[in-house]
């Protein structure tokens, strides 16, 4: 609220200026702490996102180390592997990825993270699942092709990661902003009240203790000029009806 509006209400009520002033404060106060919440709790999801999304990557090295174990080993031990591929997809397909998806379709961190989910139903699934079923186990060769995938994808990941935490990054700065823009707002209705408030009252109410100090020495003729709408201004006007009646009085 600014000066200008502010200023009608200190003429008409000094009560309707402190009440009109503590009712901006209160709204401003629930509004920063309500957007505060929010950012929060948005932030909290963007954590948890990132922690599905780094564990992929553990996955994925699990994933490839399986398969280079059972090349060096000479077994075959394929029920580990679909073990493993489940626990990926489950932690790929976690509510709080989805949730980012779900919430910003067009955004860098969708378009990311469709690229890992196509990466990975059309290219390294089909070739650790063949792997992983092969019978003796696959040669060195086809290893090696594996682990250059699956850095490649891990690559992927890294990417998925840096977007969420650069998200979460963004939203702390936005809870700065709106932290900031609270306190400013809080500073700045509490200075315009605190003049106005001088302006409508003590100003006036030095008017008043100086002309009941000078009627009180005998000067009847003192009169005070403010007598407005407000409190003060009623008061001013009844003491120079006082004034008007003892200067009749004495004369």
């Amino acid at each position: 609220m600014n000066f200008p509006t502010l200023r009608p209400l200190a003429r008409r009520s000094i009560m309707l200026l402190v009440s009109v002033a503590m009712l901006t404060l209160t709204l401003i106060t629930l509004a920063g702490m309500s957007a505060s919440v929010l950012v929060v709790e948005s932030a909290r999801g963007s954590a948890s996102a990132i922690n599905v999304a780094g564990s992929l990557r553990r996955y994925t090295h699990r994933l490839a180390n399986l398969i280079a174990v059972d090349a060096l080993s000479g077994r075959s031990e394929s029920q580990r592997v679909e073990a493993a591929v489940r626990d990926f997809e489950t932690h790929l397909e976690h509510p709080a990825l989805l949730r980012f998806v779900e919430r910003a379709p067009g955004e860098l961190f969708a378009a990311t993270y469709r690229g890992v989910h196509a990466s990975w139903h059309l290219s390294l699934k089909p070739r650790i699942e063949a792997l992983g079923a092969q019978s003796p186990p696959p040669p060195n060769e086809q290893v090696e092709i594996l682990l250059t995938e699956v850095d490649a994808f891990v690559d992927q990941l890294n990417t998925l990661v840096a977007v969420l935490e650069h998200d979460t990054e963004k939203r702390i700065q936005d809870l700065r902003l709106i932290l900031a823009g609270a306190i400013v707002l809080t500073v700045l209705v509490v200075v315009v009240a605190l003049l106005l408030l001088k302006r409508a009252l003590l100003t006036p109410l030095r008017g008043l203790l100086d002309a009941a100090r000078r009627i009180a020495g005998g000067d009847f003729g003192v009169r005070v000029s403010y007598t407005g709408q407000d409190e003060l201004g009623r008061v001013g006007l009844a003491f120079n009806l006082m004034a008007d009646e003892l200067a009749g009085h004495y004369r």
